[in-house]
């Protein structure tokens, strides 16, 4: 498999990136989804609806773009690495 890559010369780097748009995606939405998730357990659990989806969606979105921006980060930095390897010191 190695050597049909070195064979056709295959760049295998835009899997990476869509990987990482698609993860940053994710994180928004599965964030999202889990406040509210939650938020509708403490409105059930505690009879305080609608506070306990509210706040669940606002801690959702927070956590969402939270996680997204550290998913860019690492991306950012993969970046950084692979068109700036770092050079054996003498």
């Amino acid at each position: 498999m190695v050597k049909d890559r070195k064979k056709w010369n295959l760049s295998l780097k835009f899997l990476s990136e869509e990987g990482s748009a698609f993860m940053v995606a994710t994180h928004i939405v599965g964030g999202v989804i889990a406040g509210l998730f939650l938020g509708y357990l403490v409105d059930r659990l505690f009879n305080t609806q609608p506070w306990g989806l509210v706040g669940g969606f606002f801690l959702g979105i927070i956590a969402g773009f939270r996680n997204a921006y550290m998913e860019l980060e690492r991306a950012v930095k993969r970046g950084e690495r692979e068109e700036h390897p770092q050079r054996e010191k003498d």
